[in-house]
């Protein structure tokens, strides 16, 4: 289940803050101050800055991804990669030694003029309004959409294409995280004669990493399995799938937030979006 954020009971208060701010257009702005961990972390918690950036009239300066995890050491142009994908800018507007830092988004009440604030994230109040991000994500899907990153689906055109995210590579040190074969094969068994009476000309792709045979409940069902794929691959054809299944993971979740289609959502650390199933 999503995890109870501590400043639920302040809500009204920020709703209040909220609609001060909403008396007069912000002359600060917020950054993302950097990370160091997967690019689905670092992606939501831009998604976050901008979407709080919103909600406090405050205009958001896109900032480059910069030591994005898993990248197995063999890639030196890995984080360039990524912000081409993405369309990020590969270098900052203001430099990190011109802005303020803000440890937590909370500590940031009352802004002070023409000052850069760079921040890692704002998870903590966003969560309480999740609907915020759909203001912020159609500006990010267009320049998504414009990349110039030759991006490829994993999926056959033809199709309507229904993606699956299982969490298990990474997830045997973080408790409560992986996926369940078991629960994702119940799920799919409900949904699959509904999915499929209405597109016959359907595809189910698994997304995951493991060995075929982990998954053999899920291909019995007529599922295809795309393992340990190529990263950049897996995460447009999630993004561009007509259906996504979430698992218990910032890399779906941040897929989810960008996608302009149907979200099968599985709770876990951060609410759903209104729309979501």
């Amino acid at each position: 289940m999503p995890k109870p954020s501590k400043f639920r009971p302040l809500k009204p208060l920020y709703q209040g803050l909220f609609a001060f701010d909403r008396l007069g257009r912000s002359t600060s702005k917020l950054t993302y101050a950097g990370r160091s961990d997967g690019i689905g972390a670092q992606v939501h918690s831009i998604f976050s800055l901008a979407a709080y950036a919103h909600l406090r009239g405050m205009d958001f300066e896109y900032a480059p991804l910069a030591n994005v995890a898993h990248s197995d050491g063999n890639q030196s142009n890995w984080d360039w990669q990524w912000n081409e994908f993405f369309n990020f800018p590969q270098s900052r507007s203001t430099g990190l030694e011109e802005c303020q830092s803000i440890t937590k988004i909370h500590s940031l009440i009352r802004p002070k003029g023409c000052q850069v604030y760079k921040v890692i994230k704002a998870h903590s109040i966003v969560d309480l309004f999740p609907e915020a991000y759909s203001r912020v994500m159609l500006a990010f899907r267009k320049r998504y959409d414009q990349s110039s990153f030759q991006k490829k689906s994993l999926f056959a055109v033809d199709r309507f294409k229904i993606a699956v995210h299982l969490r298990r590579g990474d997830a045997s040190t973080h408790a409560g995280r992986p996926s369940s074969i078991e629960y994702t094969q119940r799920r799919l068994e409900e949904l699959l004669p509904t999915i499929r009476e209405k597109h016959p000309k359907s595809e189910i792709l698994i997304f995951s990493q493991g060995h075929p045979e982990d998954f053999a409940p899920l291909a019995a069902l007529g599922c295809k399995l795309a393992l340990n794929e190529d990263v950049f691959k897996t995460f447009h054809s999630m993004v561009t799938a007509d259906m996504l299944f979430t698992a218990k993971s910032s890399f779906s979740y941040a897929a989810a937030l960008l996608s302009n289609n149907h979200i099968v959502y599985q709770p876990f650390w951060h609410p759903a979006l209104p729309e979501w199933r």
